[in-house]
C-alpha cells in the first residue's frame, strides 16, 4: 500500500471532501498533489463498477485506506480494489462488511509544478 493521503487534513464541506492524493498506485490518473473531490457512499451496495473510490476499512485487524478503482468479484460479499498501474500493484479483494467509509471520486484539481 502506498502512502496515499493526508486524510485528516481534508476539508469537509457540505456534501463532499477535499483531500490531497499522495501515491503512485492510480497514476496517470492521479498523481501527488492532486486535490480531490470525494462524496461520501452511504449505501455499499451501490456502486459504479470501474469508478475510483477511496475505501477505508477494518482489514485484517489493521486499518487500510486506499484510492482504487472498484469491480465486481464473482463472490457478491467481496469486492475487487484495483490500481490503474497494474504492473507495480496488485489486485485486493476485500470483504464488502469490513467497508467503514466508501467515498466516490468525483473531480480532482491537477497541480503543476513550474
Amino acid at each position: 500500500m502506498n502512502s496515499l493521503l493526508k486524510f485528516f487534513t481534508g476539508t469537509t464541506s457540505g456534501q463532499f471532501t477535499l483531500l490531497s492524493y499522495s501515491g503512485e498506485s492510480m497514476l496517470p490518473k492521479y498523481k501527488t498533489g492532486d486535490i480531490l473531490k470525494l462524496i461520501l457512499i452511504n449505501n455499499h451496495n451501490v456502486i459504479l463498477w470501474g469508478e475510483s473510490y477511496l475505501i477505508i476499512t477494518g482489514f485484517s485487524n489493521s486499518s487500510f485506506y486506499d484510492i482504487r478503482n472498484i469491480f465486481p468479484h464473482p463472490d457478491y460479499q467481496k469486492l475487487i480494489l484495483r490500481s490503474i498501474d497494474k504492473e507495480n500493484f496488485e489486485d485486493i479483494i476485500i470483504n464488502k462488511s469490513e467497508i467503514l467509509y466508501l467515498f466516490i471520486v468525483k473531480g480532482k484539481l491537477e497541480i503543476n509544478n513550474l
